[in-house]
């Protein structure tokens, strides 16, 4: 098969079924049939060695891990399939006369389906980068198709370039699950026309419009998920389409297709195909990744690692280097300028690959005069203490809670501690808000767990003088923004059951929200305490104080065209703690301070005579040794030094 040839006259349609079999071989066999059904003329799977994949698998068991690469890893293990299972479903797709593609999330999969009865190979927006495995699936000789949903336009190029020689087609992608209209961006496709032979579109969108609108921007190759149930538990199911809506879908690109050979304007196009609710979804021709997509990359995407132990002062070889997930340092595209360069530093098997490897002059922690902070998991915050901050948050997973990480009452931190509660408690969103009697149960376990634990901390921060801070997000989140709520009852909730417990040595401390928080397994819909009149209210009716989060407020503005100076004037005195983030747009979250919309000379001008203690809370800023954070603080310290030359020259 050549993608140019067969996509010449009609849009090749490919229905994913990736991981919506749940682990059945016989729902995979089922949604093989129901897409040839429902008019696909191809179907994919998904691929992995769960093993060679990622990065010291034992680790992803233990306690402290991440909850999101916990979450995936579970996730992956319940929905696998053997490989003999694989081959079986590919022979049967062929049989019935379907195209078949798989994605190879590993090189050692690319290799053995050099063999098999596949037609094309597909890589997936989370290792666009992943320049390894991507030349091992070039040496499958298959045409590849590639999703383009987690990079910019100048990975874009680069990678297109790598791949110019070959079969091979670009799929725009945004991968959120499932996106709102306004991030799709259709018009992106024409930013990579000229990238590839054949475009298309792999969409997670809710509904097909969109689907149907990307064809006026060349899209050649139609990509969608299918499932059983769109209202089944896993990551895609939300983002899929049921056979029904897959074969309205087919039925539409087919008449679409034959509409636009007749050179229609994008006017008559929509009002042909009634797509005036997918007007939206148009966007621009360039591209920004939201904070789900980069949060979805490091989840999902690969770093290069170490894959032996390495002494100090070795020249780095290729062959010293390895592709795993999760994606917690630099991709194998950049790997080339690493080369023959000597390592700094002794590395161990399974460490990834910093440029402070290979740096002599470091990025070091500025001295402030505020009482700035730290945030690490009860893992690693020993690692970040060691740079003297005057205070710690430790930010804990669920995980934590149930089997802590001991500390020796002997050891003790010249630092104030400062406790952030787990979103999560057995593998569930926690939510104070709820009348749910299940989700409430375990929310209270959640918080009482976190609070003992406190209790134990705290005896080794000597500089804790207060009550410790428990800072805990509140809940009150939907997954659809039109879901009738009662926010008053919501809100009568949230003072009942946090009252509910006695803060004698600590404190509950409530974080604003941002709009559209990003859980996992897709974007929510924050129903309270996103508004500074309702915060400023509940703090007054209840005599509670709250964490103000600058990136979460500055977000929740963006999205009601609310000024951050009203917003932050409004909770001010309720404030008694900091997290100082930038951001972009409605859910740009947890961006590099001044790389964003907010004010942070007004914020820090406003809230300096309170000296209250603040973490920077920048997204992966403990990466690379904390360069994220040490950032933050370096331009945190330029404002202070741009507000004092002000009042200067004032006076």
């Amino acid at each position: 098969m050549k993608l140019n040839t067969i996509t010449k006259e009609n849009v090749f349609i490919i229905s994913e079924i990736g991981i919506n079999h749940d682990g059945s071989f016989n729902k995979a066999k089922k949604l093989i049939k129901l897409s040839k059904q429902s008019g696909a003329h191809a179907v994919k799977f998904q691929i992995r060695n769960i093993k060679k994949i990622y990065n010291k698998v034992s680790k992803i068991k233990k306690n402290n891990t991440e909850a999101s690469n916990q979450y995936i890893f579970n996730v992956l293990k319940k929905t696998h399939l053997s490989l003999k299972q694989y081959i079986k479903l590919i022979d049967f797709a062929k049989g019935i006369g379907l195209k078949v593609g798989v994605t190879a999330w590993d090189q050692n999969t690319a290799k053995i389906l050099k063999y098999k009865n596949v037609d094309f190979i597909k890589i997936g927006s989370p290792d666009f980068e992943s320049l390894f495995l991507i030349e091992a699936c070039i040496n499958v000789k298959k045409p590849i198709i590639l999703s383009t949903g987690m990079s910019d336009l100048k990975s874009i190029k680069k990678n297109s370039n790598i791949l110019k020689k070959y079969d091979f087609a670009l799929l725009h992608c945004c991968s959120s699950y499932p996106p709102k209209n306004r991030e799709i961006s259709l018009k992106f496709l024409k930013s990579l026309d000229n990238l590839s032979n054949v475009i298309g579109y792999s969409g997670h969108e809710v509904g097909f419009h969109p689907t149907i609108l990307s064809l006026f921007f060349g899209a050649r190759i139609i990509e969608r998920h299918i499932t059983l149930n769109t209202k089944d538990k896993g990551p895609d199911h939300s983002s899929s389409l049921n056979p029904t809506d897959f074969k309205k879908m087919s039925l539409l690109i087919i008449k679409a297709n034959k509409y636009l050979k007749k050179k229609r304007t994008l006017k008559e196009f929509i009002r042909k195909f009634q797509l005036e609710n997918a007007i939206s979804s148009i966007g621009k021709d360039n591209k920004i990744l939201s904070q789900n997509t980069k949060f979805n990359k490091i989840v999902l995407g690969k770093s290069l690692v170490f894959n032996r132990n390495l002494n100090k002062g070795l020249v780095l070889k290729r062959e010293f280097l390895d592709e795993k997930t999760p994606g917690y340092g630099l991709t194998s595209i950049n790997y080339k300028k690493f080369l023959g360069k000597k390592l700094l530093m002794k590395k161990r098997k399974g460490d990834y690959l910093s440029v402070n490897d290979f740096k002599t002059n470091k990025l070091v922690y500025p001295k402030l005069p505020l009482k700035w902070g730290l945030v690490g998991r009860l893992g690693d915050f020993e690692e970040f203490i060691k740079n003297k901050p005057r205070l710690m948050e430790i930010h804990l997973t669920w995980r934590e809670l149930l089997n802590p990480k001991k500390i020796s009452k002997s050891i003790s931190y010249n630092q104030e501690l400062v406790i952030h509660a787990p979103e999560y408690f057995n593998d569930q969103l926690v939510d104070f808000t709820t009348k749910n009697t299940k989700t409430l149960d375990l929310s209270f376990e959640m918080l009482e767990r976190t609070i003992n634990l406190s209790k134990k901390l705290s005896q080794n921060f000597v500089k804790t003088n207060e009550r410790t801070k428990i800072v805990l997000h509140p809940g009150g989140h939907s997954f659809n923004k039109n879901e009738i709520i009662n926010r008053t009852d919501k809100y009568k909730n949230l003072i009942n059951n946090i009252n509910s417990f006695s803060e004698d040595e600590y404190e509950i401390v409530l974080e604003n929200m941002p709009p559209y928080p990003w859980y996992y397994g897709g974007r929510y819909y924050q129903n309270i305490f996103s508004n500074h009149n309702e915060i400023n209210d509940f703090c007054k009716s209840s005599d509670r104080r709250v964490c103000f989060d600058t990136s979460h407020a500055q977000l929740y503005c963006n999205s009601s065209s609310i000024s951050m100076k009203t917003f932050a004037k409004k909770i001010k005195d309720h404030t008694c703690y900091l997290h100082l983030s930038d951001a972009v747009g409605v859910d740009g979250e947890g961006a590099q301070i001044g790389e964003g919309n907010v004010d942070f000379e007004f914020l820090i001008a406003l809230f300096k005579s309170k000296n209250l203690g603040f973490i920077p809370e920048i997204w992966q800023g403990h990466l690379n040794e904390g360069a994220g954070f040490k950032k933050a603080l370096k331009n945190i310290k330029l404002i202070l030094n741009k507000i004092a030359t002000k009042s200067c020259h004032n006076h």
